[in-house]
C-alpha cells in the first residue's frame, strides 16, 4: 500500500484545523501546529508535499512563510497561505505563495488547491 501524502496545517483556530483534518484525512497524512514556532525544525522533520499556513498566527504566519521560502531544504515544498485579510492575494506575492485561499474558504476549494499542488 502507498503512504498517504503529507498535509501540514498551521492554523492557531482549532476549529478551522479540526474541519480541515476531517475533510482531508481519507486522502491524506494530516499535521497541524498551531504556531509559527521552529517552523524550519517541524517542517524538516514532517516533510509535507503542501503546506497550510495563516497568516495570521502566533509568531507571524508571514515571516514563518517568508523564513520556508528562503530555506533551502523547504523552498521547493508548496505553500498554499490562508486569511480572512482583505490583502490575501497581496501578502500571498510578498511571501511567493504557490497558491491562495481567502477564508472562508470551501471544502471544495480546499480539496482542488491540495490536489493541484501538492508533491
Amino acid at each position: 500500500m502507498q503512504k498517504k501524502k503529507c498535509v501540514l496545517i498551521c492554523e492557531d483556530d482549532s476549529s478551522i484545523s479540526d474541519v480541515c483534518k476531517l475533510v482531508l484525512n481519507q486522502d491524506y497524512q494530516v499535521e497541524t501546529v498551531s504556531s509559527c514556532e521552529n517552523i524550519i525544525e517541524v517542517v524538516t522533520k514532517i516533510n509535507p508535499g503542501i503546506i497550510l499556513m495563516d497568516i495570521q498566527m502566533p509568531g507571524g504566519g508571514d515571516k514563518a512563510a517568508m523564513l520556508l521560502r528562503q530555506k533551502t531544504e523547504t523552498t521547493h515544498i508548496p505553500l498554499v497561505v490562508f486569511s480572512a485579510l482583505s490583502n490575501i492575494e497581496e501578502v500571498g506575492k510578498k511571501v511567493n505563495a504557490t497558491a491562495i485561499l481567502q477564508k472562508p474558504f470551501g471544502i471544495v476549494n480546499l480539496i482542488e488547491t491540495i490536489k493541484k499542488n501538492i508533491l
